[in-house]
């Protein structure tokens, strides 16, 4: 087998989501918590999700499991200053015998159908690929794998995933 590296090609460096898709993109922040908060219970209420996010959850997409897991996520802002989109990239460490990054993502039934879905999963995708062999390393011979979950009736979210 040949190194992570070689295999996931990760980019040398990621662009954040274009501004062109009406959002401005930056860091989460913990000041972020009750927005993100607010807006990820909105969206499983309007999507009917099959389970639901708690605050300490919303924490866990800046902490990474109290700094145990590696995360690096996104909040995309509307031009009202309203936190309108989330996505976040975890590398789960303690899963020694594979590498494992799994993405997540929120976006305000209002900004869907305009390419922010797409893009978000691009950026997810490339820094997965980058978390990965920065923390496993580029010559790491163990399988890997990036995971999105979806719940079975969100049809748009499995047709994006397929086609991107």
């Amino acid at each position: 087998m040949t190194g992570l590296a070689a295999r996931l090609t990760p980019p040398s460096t990621i662009a954040y989501p274009g501004e062109h898709l009406g959002l401005r993109w930056r860091p989460m922040m913990p000041a972020d918590g009750p927005a993100v908060y607010d807006l990820v219970r909105r969206i499983e209420i309007t999507d009917r999700s099959s389970m639901a996010t708690t605050p300490p959850e919303v924490a866990d997409l800046m902490e990474g499991s109290h700094g145990v897991d590696l995360v690096d996520s996104v909040v995309g802002i509307d031009a009202e200053g309203t936190i309108a989109a989330v996505a976040s990239v975890r590398v789960l460490t303690r899963v020694t015998e594979m590498a494992v990054a799994l993405v997540k993502a929120h976006i305000d039934p209002h900004w869907r159908g305009r390419g922010v879905g797409r893009a978000l999963l691009y950026w997810q995708e490339a820094r997965a690929r980058q978390m990965l062999v920065e923390h496993f390393g580029p010559d790491a011979e163990v399988p890997a794998a990036i995971s999105n979950v979806i719940d079975a009736h969100m049809t748009d979210r499995r047709r994006l995933s397929i086609a991107a």
